[in-house]
């Protein structure tokens, strides 16, 4: 019998995080002109999974590691503790402040100021303009803002490497 779809998906992993990103970007680009929202939709997923690959990765876990819910649980307990999340799962902004904050005072060197200030500022301005709640809409963005979420996903994706060490 022929496994479904979903249980083909297998774990989150870093590598998986790490992939996915790039291609939830080329989607993002394929529907960038006629479909704009679902673009910023998708943009802004991959800006999340970077993030988390950059924060497991700071945490050693292994590029195959699975990272299940009690690990993504925990950190966002840990990030909730210390007031750089609310309780929804895919707060960009949070993890970026829980990424920068982790490598500041438990996983150093910390990233230098410059540096996390640009996590951080991109994090958020991709949250200006991305939600979940995107997929129950139908509005039309502006080209503008399509263009500044994937240039700032852009951005977090080529500086993964300096992110996660």
């Amino acid at each position: 019998m022929l496994k479904t779809l979903v249980d083909q998906l297998g774990p989150d992993t870093i590598v998986r995080f790490v992939r996915s990103s790039p291609l939830r970007i080329e989607e993002g680009d394929f529907l960038a002109e006629k479909h704009p929202l679902i673009a910023i939709y998708l943009y802004g997923y991959a800006a999340e999974m970077i993030l988390k690959a950059a924060y497991f990765k700071n945490l050693k876990f292994g590029s195959i590691d699975e990272i299940d819910r009690g690990s993504r649980n925990r950190a966002m307990v840990l990030a909730q503790t210390h007031g750089f999340m609310a309780r929804d799962p895919h707060d960009i902004p949070g993890w970026a402040r829980l990424l920068v904050w982790d490598k500041q005072t438990l996983h150093t060197p910390a990233y230098d100021a410059n540096f996390s200030r640009k996590i951080v500022g991109k994090a958020l301005t991709i949250c200006e303009n991305w939600r979940p709640q995107m997929r129950y809409r139908n509005t039309t963005p502006p080209v503008s803002k399509v263009l500044t979420v994937r240039s700032e996903v852009g951005w977090l994706i080529s500086n993964y490497n300096r992110m996660g060490v």
